[in-house]
């Protein structure tokens, strides 16, 4: 009895943890708003460290945002000195 209790546990731990990982994969894989990018670009992310990590880490998957951020460039290539490769 014991151990099923412990197995019940377990499972459940596992479940959440789970849930957990898609959670992240799921928002890695959203695309961040325009505005958002464009604050990033502009550098007005430095202080908010965990939406900046999570811009970097989404332009690290998605073409349509790498695509975005280079015609940021393009149009305005005096704000991406702050930029760094994360």
């Amino acid at each position: 009895m014991l151990l099923n209790l412990l197995f019940l546990v377990f499972g459940i731990v596992l479940l959440f943890a789970a849930v957990k990982m898609v959670q992240k994969i799921i928002e890695l894989y959203q695309c961040p708003d325009e505005d958002l990018l464009l604050d990033y670009y502009k550098g007005k992310l430095s202080k908010k460290e965990d939406l900046r990590r999570k811009v970097i880490a989404h332009l690290g998957v998605c073409e349509k945002c790498q695509q975005k951020m280079i015609n940021l460039k393009d149009e305005k290539p005096d704000l991406e000195k702050h930029l760094v490769d994360s």
